[in-house]
């Protein structure tokens, strides 16, 4: 529910352009129904009708501000009969006394409480009356009907001030009774939720630790590709070389010529093969065997050369251009092998920047929904520049965060960025979570206390107003917005006093059965301490599932990610099913259908793990395929 207060003044924001446009100034309150429907914006003037936002056009309500879809929401009161009625009654609340049909006085009214999505009211704060005492001269009255109002007194029923009596005597008796009995509970409770808190930060820290490993196995893979290719560079130059050396020799003198020269003439150095072999050793005499043999060997240059033939200084400068030629295309085979490393490394470190975005969005969506975090953010300071993940700016250290701030940040998938920077704490959250699972069974212990504090929920609803008597309804609201434990320290209750009381509780009856029989009584005491400890077994059964649930979102989304970023890329080897059935053949694209069968087979880490993500190397495909077809592959429609 909302306190008609904390809306006078809101600005109200229009969702389609994220412009702030107008303001509220007050509530139209129809006393008939009982309801609330819908906010001034503007009054009334000499030529113009006032303005009024109706409260179903009302899109969300947070701390900062009210959301409509567009600014044609905000309507003429003259479109809305009702609405022109009660404007032209002008029927004040404010200093309005509250008086039971029987004679009592309940106090002034002050402020009223409404539910936000059906407009009904709840109950009224007043000042003085019959339960001024009971917190600062400030009380809450239920609205159990809708008030008979004139023009200086609403009249109630008298069952309303029946419900603004606090019955908690018994409980407060049994409470004192109890002493510091079973202080124990209380020490175990904040182990548990310490443990939690440990088990929580390692899920995030093994995930971290993941998408490091990753990175660095990319990184290896791109340092090793970058030595192989620096590697055929340099034979390849070698060969260059001893291609451009014979090609010079050739250009300056024929092969024939150099047969001729070389017949019948002596080696003054050895001649060795392209494998470093001897084939003529120094001083052999040359004849046409071994001019044939050289030819054969591909040496018939070296040969020349080592019989005492110069080709003259024309072939050095042939030879010196041809080596320029040969280190250039090093150079160029050496930038291309390095260019290929920088993009494999600012590859893997965009994969990792985007698998760390992907698990904090994950974690952060698990613990705050988008709706919490979309209200948290609204209209407070940004700590820090917030970027997409391609590097655009999109909100500045020091901007609001409008409404139009957080849809841009919606749509580039940062809205958990946006949450964080605005002073969001998802480790908050967890450990509220998980005080709420323990706090929970033990909020039934607020019903009949009154409250001596209002509480909100995140948003800014009112759960209870400070003093207002804790209702099954109000117990409820503060269990769907987590806030169990907020509203027993509101009703002056602690965590562990509450589970000291509820022991307490159990061996008061216990005592009483042992007046009847010990026997029955033995077997209760041990009933009352077995559920106990069932009880707290429970507890936290129920947060580890919690946080299993967490942790296994957190691997579902990061598998997905991965299977999108494989689909339609080849793999790398062959992919077998239990019975040795091929899936997938070396080069076949990855299908949907492959992905089935390889979960199935209990294969699909193996399958993603040889996704073929580089670029087409110069070797054939049929060496490394399979004899047979894989069954999952795309057939050819030729």
């Amino acid at each position: 529910m909302r306190q008609g207060s904390d809306i006078l003044g809101k600005s109200i924001f229009v969702y389609d352009t994220g412009k702030t446009v107008e303001s509220v100034r007050d509530l139209v309150f129809d006393h008939n129904t009982g309801r609330v429907l819908g906010f001034l914006v503007a009054e009334s003037g000499w030529f113009r009708s006032a303005r009024i936002l109706p409260l179903a056009a009302v899109k969300a309500i947070g701390p900062s501000g009210i959301i409509t879809a567009d600014q044609t929401t905000i309507v003429s009161s003259k479109t809305l009969s009702r609405v022109a009625e009660l404007l032209r009654e002008d029927n004040v609340l404010r200093g309005t006394e509250i008086m039971t049909t029987d004679g009592r006085n309940l106090g002034t009214m002050v402020d009223l409480f409404f539910d936000d999505a059906t407009g009904l009211v709840e109950g009224y704060e007043v000042s003085g009356g019959l339960f001024a005492d009971a917190y600062s001269g400030r009380s809450f009255v239920p609205a159990l009907q809708t008030l008979t109002i004139g023009e200086d007194v609403a009249f109630v029923s008298p069952e309303t001030a029946d419900l603004m009596e606090e019955q908690v005597g018994g409980v407060l008796g049994a409470l004192q009774s109890a002493g510091g009995r079973l202080q124990e509970a209380g020490h175990y409770t904040g182990e548990k939720l310490q443990e939690a808190g440990h088990y929580t930060g390692e899920k995030f820290q093994a995930a971290s630790q993941y998408t490091s490993e990753k990175w660095t196995i990319a990184a290896a893979a791109a340092q090793k590709d970058w030595e192989a290719m620096t590697q055929t560079a340099s034979e390849q130059y070698d060969l260059a070389r001893r291609n451009a050396e014979i090609s010079i020799t050739n250009a300056v003198v024929s092969p024939e010529e150099q047969q001729t020269c070389i017949l019948g003439k002596i080696t003054q150095d050895p001649v060795l093969d392209n494998r470093d072999r001897l084939l003529f050793p120094a001083g052999l005499v040359i004849t046409a065997v071994e001019v044939q043999q050289a030819s054969d060997n591909g040496v018939l240059d070296l040969l020349y050369r080592s019989t005492g033939g110069d080709i003259g200084q024309d072939a050095s400068d042939r030879i010196q251009l041809a080596t320029q030629a040969a280190k250039a295309q090093f150079q160029t085979a050496t930038q291309s092998a390095k260019a290929r490393l920088d993009a494999a490394n600012q590859h893997a470190s965009q994969d990792l920047q985007s698998l760390r975005h992907d698990t904090l969005a994950s974690i952060t969506n698990a613990a705050v929904a988008p709706d919490r975090q979309r209200a948290y953010a609204l209209g407070k300071t940004v700590d820090r520049d917030i970027c997409a993940l391609d590097g655009r700016l999109l909100v500045s250290e020091g901007a609001v965060a409008t409404a139009e701030v957080v849809a841009l940040a919606e749509s580039a998938d940062m809205l958990n960025e946006l949450y964080r920077a605005t002073g969001g704490a998802v480790g908050a959250e967890l450990t509220q979570q998980a005080t709420g699972l323990l706090a929970a069974p033990a909020v039934d212990q607020t019903l009949g206390r009154r409250a001596s504090t209002t509480v909100h929920t995140s948003s800014g609803s009112v759960i209870v107003a400070a003093g207002q008597i804790v209702t099954e309804l109000v117990i409820e609201r503060a269990r769907t917005a987590g806030q169990e434990q907020a509203l027993m320290a509101a009703t002056g209750i602690e965590l562990n006093e509450a589970y000291r009381l509820g022991a307490s509780q159990g061996l008061g009856r216990a005592n009483e059965r042992i007046k009847s029989t010990s026997a029955i009584a033995g077997r209760q005491l041990q009933t009352g301490a077995n559920q106990l400890q069932a009880e707290a077994a429970t507890l936290w059964t129920a947060l580890e599932r919690e946080v299993r649930k967490l942790a296994f979102q957190t691997q579902q989304f990061i598998e997905n990610r991965r299977i999108q970023s494989a689909l339609g890329r080849p793999v790398t080897r062959v992919i077998l099913d239990e019975q040795d059935q091929v899936i997938l053949n070396v080069g076949d694209l990855i299908t949907h259908k492959a992905i089935d069968h390889a979960r199935e087979a209990d294969s699909l880490e193996i399958l993603l793990g040889s996704v073929y993500d580089r670029a087409p190397e110069l070797m054939t495909r049929s060496d490394l395929r399979a004899p047979a077809r894989g069954e999952a592959a795309l057939v050819s429609q030729s």
